[in-house]
């Protein structure tokens, strides 16, 4: 397979992309982490603690869109640089034409400057 094409797909992310990045891979991660150190913190005490499938529930509640606003924003802000930088190259001042006079009018001018 070509691997430009490849390489392409993974750089030109759309914002779908960025909301589905967020939501099944960042989301489930942090989650999972807040559970176990939520759980740690209250190990010592079992019965106060609540139960793990609920803290896992509240914690994928809060996270999951929190991840996906981030992602979001990371994905404006990358697709922003990168058009920004592709512009750069053309912020340098067009060269100035020579102004073209067709065939035929350049021939009646050398007449009249001729006569």
């Amino acid at each position: 397979m070509n691997t430009k094409i490849l390489m392409e797909r993974e750089t030109e992310r759309n914002l779908s992309d960025a909301l589905a990045r967020g939501a099944l891979l960042w989301a489930p991660l942090y989650s999972v982490g807040a559970t176990a150190v939520s759980y740690m913190l209250t190990a010592e005490n079992p019965a106060a603690a609540t139960p793990v499938s609920e803290l896992l529930m509240r914690s994928l509640l809060i996270l999951a869109p929190a991840c996906m606003l981030a992602e979001t924003a990371g994905w404006v802000v990358f697709s922003k640089w990168k058009r920004l930088k592709h512009l750069g190259d053309r912020k340098a001042p067009l060269p100035k034409l020579v102004h073209f006079t067709p065939p035929l009018e350049a021939g009646k001018l050398r007449e009249k400057r001729a006569a």
